[in-house]
């Protein structure tokens, strides 16, 4: 199943979301903007616009998630999650990936994200991938 990486997700309200690792990078926070003697240290550019948060970024982190169901997982399992994760990594705008990969990627979508971001990718992904199944 091939599908594209670059999706954006959009709140309730259409707004584009922010990727929230990029965002907090951004946090203005007065304790970490001084040195140990007390100088303040220099504002990077917070004016740059933040990246939206893409289909690829959700599924990396949907599969280096850890699940309270899954306190158990082998560690063969993990290493198939972080080869697969690198895969979606180093892929530029789209991915092929096998059915069996696509459920399980679906499946920790859903374990990982609320219903908003779960509901958008799941529909990205069989809107793309022409898989209409309800794992």
């Amino acid at each position: 199943m091939l599908f594209n990486l670059k999706g954006e997700f959009k709140n309730v309200y259409g707004d584009p979301v922010i990727d929230g690792d990029a965002a907090n990078r951004e946090v203005d926070r007065e304790f970490r903007r001084r040195t140990e003697a007390g100088e303040a240290i220099k504002r990077e550019d917070v004016t740059k616009p933040k990246p939206a948060l893409t289909l690829k970024t959700v599924i990396i982190n949907a599969l280096y998630g850890n699940y309270p169901d899954e306190k158990t997982l082998s560690g063969k399992d993990k290493l198939y999650r972080h080869v697969l994760a690198r895969k979606v990594l180093e892929a530029d705008e789209s991915l092929d990936v096998d059915i069996e990969d696509l459920s399980l990627i679906k499946e920790l979508i859903a374990k990982g994200f609320s219903t908003l971001i779960s509901g958008q990718a799941w529909e990205m992904i069989e809107a793309q991938a022409g898989d209409k199944s309800s794992d």
